[in-house]
């Protein structure tokens, strides 16, 4: 098990290399990404967050009991993905999905989306794509940053009603 961990965690080490290689690649030295899985007619980005619960630097207690406070840090989350449409349900959906992750500043995990959307784009102010998150401001506030002018931005359903339902609770 040890040794699955450690091969797991070199790994990981070596696709993260990889990808900050490609995001100095294209912010700093100003280079094309190789595409991969292209999306031609229309992108779907997506973003959101979550908490990650780690365990604490070990404290000695005055009683000398070893306790190991609880550390909560933001990990964020991004899909890039090709919509369709089904002619026969009549709604859009989903297919070819990438996925991005990182523990790390907002304006770090948006350079890594915006490689992931030049990775998947043939040309990306061609595509029309579609940016749907929740209400949270450090997202909007970056999509319009990284936004082809013709892009859509959609607030996601169940945060849609959250906000509806506060504002019919305070009327």
């Amino acid at each position: 098990m040890r040794k699955s961990l450690d091969m797991d965690a070199e790994l990981g080490a070596r696709l993260e290399s990889l990808r900050q290689q490609e995001i100095a690649q294209v912010f700093v030295g100003k280079r094309a990404v190789a595409k991969e899985n292209v999306i031609k007619d229309v992108m779907a980005a997506s973003v959101d967050a979550t908490k990650l619960r780690e365990r604490g630097q070990e404290e000695l207690s005055a009683d000398g009991n070893k306790r190991y406070p609880s550390m909560w840090r933001d990990v964020k989350l991004g899909a890039v993905s090709s919509i369709g449409w089904d002619e026969k349900r009549e709604e859009a959906f989903c297919s070819a999905s990438s996925y991005i992750s990182g523990i790390e500043s907002a304006d770090l995990f948006f350079k890594r989306l915006t490689v992931e959307m030049l990775r998947r784009a043939e040309d990306l102010k061609r595509v029309h794509v579609v940016f749907l998150a929740d209400g949270a401001k450090w997202i909007w506030d970056r999509f319009v940053e990284i936004a082809p002018e013709h892009s859509a931005r959609i607030l996601d359903f169940y945060h849609a009603c959250e906000h509806v339902s506060d504002i019919c609770k305070h009327l």
